[in-house]
């Protein structure tokens, strides 16, 4: 599942990149304008200069590769082959995903309804 942002406040496009951190178990972006740092999830500024500001979120469905390929043929595709070393077949956070661990930095209350780290998808209307 992808979380997708307009990067445009006003007339200000952002550059976006992932900081590298996590805060309440959910990544953390940040804008290299300002070096505000943005929560993933919400898509608004924690700290900097556009704290307080949100993202707009944009629908990214997901679709099969065969479907896309056929509604965009002209689409071009990322390689695997960054010529980084890190293997983007797995997560950056050791054991963060692990279903049988409590779910890493998080420190609320786990409803006992689903297990913690089961995987859900969230759909808007």
């Amino acid at each position: 599942m992808a979380t997708v942002f307009d990067r445009r406040i006003g007339d200000v496009v952002y550059d976006l990149g992932t900081s590298g951190n996590l805060r309440k178990s959910d990544l953390v972006i940040w804008d290299r304008q300002t070096e505000s740092w943005w929560q993933q999830i919400t898509g608004e500024a924690i700290v900097g200069e556009l704290t307080g500001m949100k993202l707009t979120t944009i629908p990214a469905p997901m679709v099969s590769w065969s479907d896309f390929k056929e509604a965009t043929p002209d689409s071009l595709l990322l390689s695997r082959d960054t010529g980084f070393g890190r293997n983007y077949n797995s997560a950056p956070y050791g054991g963060y995903d692990d279903l049988d661990n409590r779910p890493f930095l998080f420190s609320g209350q786990i409803d006992s309804k689903l297990p913690a780290m089961d995987r859900v998808v969230g759909m808007d209307w």
